[in-house]
């Protein structure tokens, strides 16, 4: 439930698939999807841009596998290392932009006609 929740919320990274339980002559039965769940989704972005421009991390910013994931952070050094112009902040800063000023209105103009329609007459 928390990691649907990551997802919708854009905290989560997705790793890969992998098959959680095998069956001799069947085949597989049940797979796992593995992601990386982040506090935040600047955290993710962050993550997601900044691991690919550390030797660290390279090729590719090396998550690991879906069997074998690499969950390993940023140390302080590494952090300070990062070229924050090169990471793309588009995706957090939609989510800051207010609401055009029609759609503002529109909603506050339903939330006082909702409350006037719930308040009792005296």
């Amino acid at each position: 439930m928390e990691t649907v929740q990551a997802i919708l919320a854009g905290r989560a990274h997705y790793i890969g698939t992998y098959c959680k339980k095998d069956i001799e002559f069947i085949g597989c039965v049940q797979e796992a999807e593995v992601y990386f769940v982040f506090n935040s989704k600047l955290g993710r972005i962050i993550h997601e841009q900044g691991r690919i421009q550390l030797q660290e991390f390279n090729p590719n910013g090396n998550w690991g596998t879906a069997r074998s994931p690499n969950c390993e952070g940023f140390t302080p050094e590494e952090f300070q290392m990062l070229d924050f112009s090169q990471i793309d902040l588009s995706e957090f800063f939609g989510d800051l932009y207010p609401l055009p000023a029609s759609q503002l209105q529109n909603n506050l103009r339903n939330t006082v006609n909702t409350f006037q329609g719930n308040v009792p007459e005296s």
